[in-house]
């Protein structure tokens, strides 16, 4: 019975071992690490098209003005050309001219102003896409080295918890079912169903054991039980 004992507590040691592997196990399926990344990443590219967007819209409103620019001084050309054409009948006329030629001037200056902020606009967002558009090439290899390690750990956890359950059944084939039963039983209460008698205590619940139950675990030939917590307990 001690040796049955010995393995059975043995098979309790590998089931928390395997219980705390399970648990990090579960931590890196599901790392918040990585899945908070991912979605930093998925928000920069939202953001990057934003502004892609953005940069054609701006780009056809500067093309827009300069196509108007280029029309108003094609037609400043043209007044002005005429003004010094000598093909002016009258003062008015050439009145009528001067004034055409200073209103098509001041529009090609209101023009040319938003022209340049147009300008200014596209330089700022060709810059913050540039900038969005590294920061998304870091963070996606930063995403890509830290999944790699995640796979890599998630890997090596499954391998030691095959081993510890490979290990287990090779224990529970050496136990007598009836043991293992009890173990069961009292598992449903207690994750450590067993425990050692350490200096006339059990390890459990720390309560000094009677001398009679010392004697039942000093020579065991049946299932011993503390008399406190009703663990399984045994002596090395």
């Amino acid at each position: 019975m001690g040796k049955e004992m010995e393995l059975l507590w043995e098979l309790q040691q590998i089931e928390q071992e395997e219980k705390k592997l399970i648990e990090v196990y579960n931590v890196l399926v599901k790392n918040a690490e990585l899945k908070n990344l991912y979605q930093i990443i998925l928000s920069e590219m939202k953001e990057y098209e934003r502004l892609e967007n953005a940069l054609k819209d701006k780009r056809e409103k500067q093309m827009h003005i300069e196509k108007e620019i280029k029309e108003i001084e094609k037609k400043y050309i043209e007044n002005e050309t005429f003004l010094y054409s000598g093909k002016i009948r009258n003062y008015k006329e050439m009145e009528m001219l001067s004034d055409n030629l200073k209103k098509l001037k001041d529009v090609k200056t209101e023009k040319e102003e938003i022209l340049l902020r147009y300008m200014e606009e596209v330089y700022q967002l060709e810059n913050l896409i540039k900038q969005i558009s590294n920061k998304i090439r870091k963070m996606q290899k930063e995403y890509k080295e830290i999944r790699l390690k995640n796979n890599e750990d998630i890997d090596k956890i499954k391998k030691e918890i095959e081993k510890l359950r490979d290990r287990k059944l090779a224990l529970t084939e050496n136990i007598k079912p009836e043991l293992l039963t009890i173990y069961k039983k009292i598992k449903l209460t207690k994750t450590d169903p067993v425990a050692k008698v350490i200096d006339f205590k059990c390890s459990g619940c720390n309560t000094i054991l009677s001398f009679a139950k010392m004697q039942e675990v000093s020579q065991p030939t049946l299932p011993v039980y503390c008399e406190s917590c009703g663990r399984l307990i045994f002596a090395e």
